[in-house]
């Protein structure tokens, strides 16, 4: 953080919501679109035994859970259930990824599911059975034409045998 985002004797507190608490639901449904496969964490400052926010920005670095893949983001959970993927960056390592936070809340490292990815597949695949279907078409004509010719060689052939 920068000076004076926080006033002396907060202590910031990162904790895992376990599948037990009743908030981990709520990130689940806020991240049904975006991915099953997450971990949720409750960010929070506290100061002489209140809950505060912080006066600007902070950088919070969170642990990429072993076996995520590299298709990972960090994903503000509101508290009507709302998921927002924010502006992320991975370690150079690939074992954490940092976001810059204005306020302290429910926060997810998600690993994306594929279904982004799939819907752009499907384009490109659409894309590819219209090409396809095409070059189909053109190798039919070519059979065609080569058919007729072959017919019309044939008949000369026996129009002239004959004569």
């Amino acid at each position: 953080t920068d000076e004076g985002v926080f006033q002396e004797g907060t202590e910031i507190k990162i904790e895992v919501i376990e599948k037990e608490h009743t908030e981990f639901e709520k990130v689940k449904t806020a991240l049904k679109e975006v991915g099953s496969n997450f971990v949720a964490y409750d960010v929070s400052a506290i100061r002489d035994n209140v809950v505060v926010q912080p006066n600007g920005t902070v950088t919070v670095s969170f642990k990429i859970p072993e076996g995520f893949g590299k298709n990972v983001a960090v994903f503000y959970i509101s508290d009507d259930g709302i998921s927002e993927n924010l502006e992320s960056a991975i370690s150079e390592d690939g074992k954490s990824i940092s976001a810059t936070l204005s306020h302290f809340s429910s926060y997810a490292v998600v690993e994306l599911d594929a279904a982004d990815t799939e819907t752009n597949v499907d384009n490109a695949t659409d894309e590819n059975s219209s090409n396809t279907l095409w070059i189909i078409i053109a190798i039919v004509a070519v059979i065609i034409i080569a058919g007729v010719i072959i017919a019309i060689i044939f008949i000369k052939k026996k129009q002239i045998h004959l004569h």
